[in-house]
């Protein structure tokens, strides 16, 4: 019962930080620096394969689960409607 409690929290807070990181970037690395004092030292050997919640320990489940969670770090957002309307008034100004 405590890992799936603990599973909880964890979820919890990244449903949090993702929220943060929509609003407030400042905040978002203050809330990330807050949860963990020091540096961890192993690597994590469960992962959520699904929205669900269903968590897994097998190797290619977590490199599945790692590449595509980091892969899309550097992945901009689509671009908004308002954002391509802007894109095209600087366009058309120069």
């Amino acid at each position: 019962m405590v890992k799936k409690e603990k599973r909880a929290w964890q979820r919890k807070q990244v449903f949090d930080l993702e929220k943060i990181n929509l609003e407030d970037l400042k905040a978002f690395w203050a809330y990330v620096k807050s949860l963990r004092k020091t540096r961890k030292q192993t690597i994590p050997r469960e992962v959520y394969i699904d929205d669900e919640g269903t968590v897994s320990d097998d190797s290619e489940d977590i490199m599945r689960v790692w590449a595509r969670d980091f892969g899309s770090l550097l992945t901009p957002p689509p671009m908004t409607e308002a954002g391509l309307e802007f894109l095209e008034q600087v366009k058309a100004e120069n």
